[in-house]
């Protein structure tokens, strides 16, 4: 009997046991896996793009003004009621043909070129906009802090590849035009993100983010670098103009809707669901005082009640404004989304007797590749090629040639 009950007593004591032993293993696993770093990634990319807020943009006549329009941080005023009179948007009837996203290239074409002997420009004047000096860098070495700057390193290696030979291609085209030297002469390219491409050295990234971030930070976008060395994209025979954007909302936009120059290899496109990424809806919200003020230098006269200002919104057929009349005005989508400093032209207006709210989606200019649909589409098993062939139509991927710089 004495058994017995010795017996049970341990059967007991190891039912007892046993739940408080397994919620413990549990809290374990919890505790070792729960350490969260995209968080810290997801502050990666609002905070290395913080130098892109204000994106104004220069004045090259028919050129396209600017590439880097990519801030992705959230700077969304606070909700106001919604309108007492929502503002009549009208659309333009003609529907374009876009390709789908998706792999339609061959696995060669898939391919990048081989590394080769090609040939390679070795340095470039840079004007650093913050000392106002210019810096003679290594190219390769300047595409690697271009990187660092633009996109975040927790992305895709696949879409950090694609923007290495976007980021190349858009400096040599700038480089072999001199498009970009006004406003730093003698120096090629600027590190002013408003005005060429950002630029982040590894100091600048550990001071934000500590050394050893910053390390490996610096590591995976130096073998991205490495791995596309010289490889650009061109059409018809030079650098092509590789413009980028943040974010699109289903459809890139063509370069001829934003800057009134048709460049064939920047036409809309697909692009993949990015209404996930954090910053892809934005909401900037005015009183009626502060928008009048914003419109005062265009001459724009505003009278009577502010639900009566903004009249006869167009939409193009990517759903972008294409272009808006307040008072006697009428402005392009894209003046205002400058004007306002909105992050797109993909926007709603409501209005009441004391604010005016623009809800928008995506994220910069809309032209060109997409780094978070290229984030997708590599995500999804698309290669670096892959991707940029779908941003960048009829575009081909090659090394860099001498005769470029004769």
């Amino acid at each position: 009997m004495k058994k017995y009950l010795i017996m049970l007593a341990v059967f007991v004591a190891w039912c007892i046991t046993l739940p408080m032993a397994t919620n413990f293993a549990k809290a374990s696993l919890i505790d070792s896996s729960g350490e969260n770093l995209s968080g810290f990634e997801s502050s990666q990319i609002e905070e290395t793009q913080d130098s892109n807020q204000n994106n104004s943009e220069y004045d090259t006549s028919s050129q396209i003004p600017v590439n880097s329009d990519i801030d992705l941080t959230d700077e969304s005023s606070d909700d106001v009621s919604k309108t007492e009179s929502e503002v009549t948007e009208s659309h333009t009837d003609n529907p374009v043909s876009h390709p789908e996203v998706g792999d339609t290239t061959s696995k060669e074409e898939s391919e990048l070129p081989n590394q080769s002997a090609g040939a390679q420009l070795h340095y470039v004047n840079v004007y650093n906009h913050k000392t106002g000096k210019t810096m003679k860098l290594e190219f390769e070495e300047y595409i690697i802090g271009v990187v660092y700057a633009e996109i975040p390193s927790s992305f895709n290696y696949e879409a950090i590849k694609a923007q290495v030979i976007a980021a190349r291609s858009y400096a040599l085209n700038n480089i072999i035009s001199g498009q970009r030297e006004r406003g730093h002469e003698g120096a090629s390219l600027c590190t002013s993100p408003g005005h060429c491409s950002g630029y982040y050295t590894k100091a600048d990234m550990a001071a934000k983010y500590g050394d050893e971030f910053a390390e490996e930070s610096y590591n995976i976008i130096k073998k991205a670098v490495s791995a596309t060395r010289g490889i650009v994209m061109t059409y018809e025979g030079m650098p092509a103009n590789t413009v980028f954007h943040a974010s699109s909302s289903g459809f890139t936009e063509s370069c001829v809707e934003v800057w009134g120059n048709n460049l064939p290899y920047l036409v809309s496109v697909t692009t993949p669901d990015e209404s996930n990424f954090y910053a892809f809806y934005g909401k900037t919200t005015m009183t009626a005082s502060e928008f009048k003020a914003k419109l005062s230098s265009a001459g724009v006269k505003l009278t009577g009640s502010p639900t009566t200002w903004i009249t006869n919104i167009k939409k193009n057929a990517t759903g972008r404004v294409d272009s808006i009349t307040i008072g006697d005005k009428t402005f392009t989508g894209e003046e205002i989304r400058s004007r306002f400093g909105l992050k797109s032209t993909k926007f709603k207006v409501s209005t009441t007797e004391t604010n005016i709210s623009f809800d928008t989606e995506g994220y910069g200019h809309g032209v060109g590749m997409s780094q978070y649909g290229a984030e997708i589409m590599a995500s999804n098993g698309s290669s670096a090629q892959q991707i940029l062939r779908h941003y960048y139509t009829g575009v081909k991927l090659e090394h860099v040639k001498d005769e470029w710089f004769k």
